[in-house]
């Protein structure tokens, strides 16, 4: 049987039985809760109150090397790493990744340019505002996480040739973190390709031929997926 498209427009999606990659999950959450997830689960708006709302992916990370995208659309936050451990996070409502609770999680914060991890900052990468892309390369094998702002990696980083990356725990199990503040809007792009209901301006290389990006995967890196856990 063939199907007619009745309405709006037919975009071809990455994801399917064959290979699901990660969304955010809206069942595990930082103490005050979201006020939005939507587009499939990859975008989230933090509610209007005066903390910070946290969200992790879906699928968590123990060995090998995943990328994925963060566009800004509103307010402030950070993208980083939190330990899969964390039972809903916390119960602290001012909860993000790299705060004093947890020595173990990172993020790299919009409004300073820093990189934070238990709550300490540190290094001079840009600032990030809205229309941004953060991308975030974590090295399992290695123990090392990476950000770009808009292609550009901070401090000098290269996830390729494993320089400059932040030092991350050798016993600990990951997911991809985003944290909003007061109402802030981000859309992830875990490798279907769109942020939100927007397809990315140019794709950039992926030598895995998994997932894709609006800038170039590192080499070695791949989707966080079900295909992608096993290349």
């Amino acid at each position: 049987n063939n199907f007619t498209l009745g309405g709006g427009t037919l975009t071809e999606t990455k994801d399917c039985p064959d290979n699901n990659f990660a969304t955010l999950n809206p069942l595990y959450y930082q103490a005050t809760k979201f006020s939005s997830i939507t587009n499939g689960n990859t975008t989230f708006t933090s509610d209007s109150g005066t903390t910070f709302n946290t969200l992790v992916s879906t699928i968590g990370m123990s060995s090998g090397k995943y990328y994925f995208e963060v566009k800004r659309i509103a307010e402030r936050g950070l993208v980083g790493i939190t330990d899969v451990t964390r039972a809903k996070l916390n119960t602290n409502t001012t909860y993000y990744p790299g705060d004093t609770n947890n020595s173990v999680d990172w993020g790299y914060y919009s409004d300073d340019g820093k990189v934070y991890n238990n709550g300490n900052a540190s290094g001079s990468g840009a600032t990030w505002g809205n229309g941004d892309i953060v991308g975030c390369a974590v090295d399992l094998d290695n123990r090392k996480i990476y950000w770009h702002k808009n292609g550009s990696y901070i401090n000098s980083g290269n996830p390729s040739t494993g320089a400059n990356g932040q030092t991350i725990s050798s016993d600990v199990s990951y997911y991809f973190a985003v944290a909003g503040y007061t109402s802030t809007t981000f859309n992830q792009n875990f490798g279907n390709g769109y942020f939100g209901t927007t397809a990315i301006a140019s794709a950039g290389t992926n030598a895995s031929n998994n997932g894709v990006f609006e800038y170039d995967v590192p080499t070695g890196y791949t989707a966080l997926s079900t295909k992608g856990l096993n290349l």
